[in-house]
């Protein structure tokens, strides 16, 4: 049918006999028959909506907020806000994890909208370019160090002592490096060697931070 395989069947190939193959084209005509007239009879049942609009304002000025509306939501996106373990490890469609609340974006900032969460930080050891309380996106579709670096991602989140945590990424020959703005006790430096038996901490790439007023 595409051009790709033998030419010819196998002569070890048995062919059903003819009778056979014709009953069961015939089955599946009636088949395909039934299932159209399912779906037609499914048609006739249905029932146009009714839209209710408030009494005290004008039918076409109201829809066409009502448009307005849709449309601003169309070009954005819900993501789940995490925290605690579904934070450090997020499954593979992070709606499927415990959230905390929704933060909504928009669409083109957001690539990955199954693999990208918010997460709010809690400390300083980012600070100023993430104070306290900011919610970050964090894209967690791509978790290879040297991609990570190749395509310009400078801060990624970390598996660290506390949890996640924001860190600003750096190689350093074979050794990769998960430095905090203000490095402390509390948020000490991660190193990671390729080749080692433990496993890289990132977690994702930071896409977007929020900061709070």
């Amino acid at each position: 049918m595409h051009g790709e395989g033998p030419q010819y069947l196998p002569k070890e190939v048995e062919l059903p006999p003819a009778e056979d193959t014709a009953s069961l084209l015939t089955a599946l005509l009636d088949e395909n028959a039934g299932l159209k007239e399912q779906v037609l009879a499914a048609k006739r049942s249905t029932h146009p909506a009714v839209l209710v609009v408030p009494a005290d304002v004008d039918p076409k000025e109201w829809l066409a907020a009502q448009g307005q509306i849709q449309a601003a939501a169309d070009e954005h996106v819900a993501i789940p806000i995490l925290s605690g373990a579904n934070a450090a490890a997020p499954p593979e469609n992070v709606f499927e994890a415990d959230r905390d609340g929704w933060l909504l974006c928009p669409r083109s900032a957001i690539k990955h909208p199954k693999a990208t969460f918010a997460f709010r930080v809690l400390d300083d050891a980012m600070a100023p370019a993430v104070p306290q309380g900011s919610l970050v996106g964090i894209d967690c579709s791509l978790r290879d160090p040297e991609r990570l670096l190749r395509a310009g991602a400078c801060l990624v989140a970390v598996h660290g002592p506390s949890g996640c945590v924001i860190s600003q990424l750096v190689k350093a020959e074979k050794h990769w490096l998960f430095l905090p703005a203000v490095p402390s006790e509390q948020h000490p430096p991660i190193v990671w060697a390729e080749g080692t038996e433990l496993p890289c901490p990132i977690i994702g790439r930071v896409v977007f931070v929020v900061v709070a007023c």
